[in-house]
């Protein structure tokens, strides 16, 4: 019963609300690189390169993973910033390696990430931005 309490108390507010919240609101950022109709052997292979590379970054504790956002999209999502400013300017942290994985990408904070994964609002965050 007490799980059940808990899980209305905080999950129910992510699934009603879809307005997004300001950056100032978070201290967790991620980058986002979306992947539309893309076979996974080149998802894969493109964050291989990533994971190598965020390896070689000390400054920060960064890591990837690959998120489903629907059947034709996959995101590959970079974590472990602490500010927008430092999400928006990942690629200046990747110094010499910027090549390796210059594809499109967008910064995100954590909470607006939740938002477009439960809601699938991604074309309406990227536009308010």
């Amino acid at each position: 019963g007490k799980k059940a309490e808990k899980l209305i108390q905080e999950a129910i507010p992510l699934l009603s609300s879809t307005e997004f919240v300001s950056d100032e609101q978070d201290n967790k950022f991620k980058v986002v690189y979306p992947f539309y109709e893309t076979s996974n052997e080149e998802i894969n292979e493109f964050q291989d390169v990533l994971n190598e590379i965020l390896g070689e970054i000390y400054v920060y504790k960064l890591h990837s993973s690959k998120d489903v956002y629907d059947k034709n999209t996959t995101f590959v999502v970079v974590h472990g910033l602490r500010s927008i400013n430092g999400a928006k300017g990942f690629l200046e942290f990747l110094g010499e390696n910027k090549e390796k994985i210059s594809r499109s990408h967008f910064a995100i904070s954590s909470q607006n990430y939740q938002i477009i994964q439960i809601h699938k609002n991604l074309e309406s965050y990227l536009e308010s931005q």
